[in-house]
């Protein structure tokens, strides 16, 4: 099973469920990558998961785990209901807090996989974006209930555009909170392709936030994903990055 490979060729440039046709004035895409910041500090992964291939950038030589992920299998533990991806900044000390932990998931179940029959397209689409809504709001009560403060205000949770370019901008809900207590801020960017729920989640110490604003950034706006047919019809055969032990 291919997971989480690593990309050193142009990606095909497709556009999201529920996503406009051009990039609207207020596309959050500033942090827009080049071709020669990817050679140079950046590498590109795709991930193949539940139906969907799911593409994001990463510092070179950053550590990437699966937990929940069979290490030679690839097989998931069907009880977790989702698909996750690790990785942090670099620390000189394996015992040292990492600054930034990064978070990729796909959920296996967050919307149903089949709707009632003669269902129109339009009406699937508006039914998928209720049930996605629903899947935020449980989300934020379990964030909620779990201690953590929203810090986004009620009307800027809404989808927004992110990424420039040719590419069709990527549609996230970003939802960012705080533990009680400060010390740190969690930011979350989750979107939806085919019917499928998927999630960046970045948890940065509180004294490093503006440090590293512009590596979210650049992460954001490079993020998207397609559906497994639309990956195979590139033609791609990239090797799989080195995977830590767990």
């Amino acid at each position: 099973m291919r997971t989480a490979i690593a990309l050193a060729i142009a990606v095909l440039l497709v556009q999201p469920a529920w996503a406009q046709d051009s990039v609207p004035e207020d596309s959050e895409g500033s942090g827009a990558i080049t071709f020669e910041d990817l050679s140079e500090g950046l590498e590109v992964f795709a991930t193949h998961r539940e139906g969907i291939v799911v593409f994001f950038v990463l510092p070179v030589g950053w550590p990437v785990a699966e937990p929940g992920a069979d290490r030679e299998t690839g097989e998931l533990d069907e009880e977790l209901g989702r698909y996750t991806l690790l990785s942090r900044s670099l620390v000189a000390d394996d015992e040292e807090a990492a600054d930034l932990v990064f978070e990729m998931t796909i959920f296996s179940s967050a919307l149903p996989e089949e709707w009632a029959e003669g269902t129109t397209e339009e009406e699937r689409a508006e039914l998928e974006k209720s049930a996605f809504w629903d899947f935020l709001n449980v989300q934020m009560s379990q964030s909620l209930r779990a201690g953590l403060h929203c810090v986004t205000p009620a009307e800027e949770i809404r989808a927004k555009p992110y990424g420039t370019g040719t590419r069709p901008p990527t549609l996230f809900v970003p939802i960012f909170y705080e533990p009680q207590g400060g010390g740190a801020r969690i930011y979350t960017f989750s979107s939806v392709y085919d019917g499928k729920v998927w999630m960046l989640k970045f948890l940065v110490k509180e004294d490093q936030i503006d440090n590293y604003g512009a590596l979210i950034a650049l992460i954001v706006n490079n993020s998207f994903a397609m559906t497994e047919a639309e990956f195979e019809a590139g033609h791609y055969d990239i090797p799989p990055p080195q995977i830590e032990n767990q």
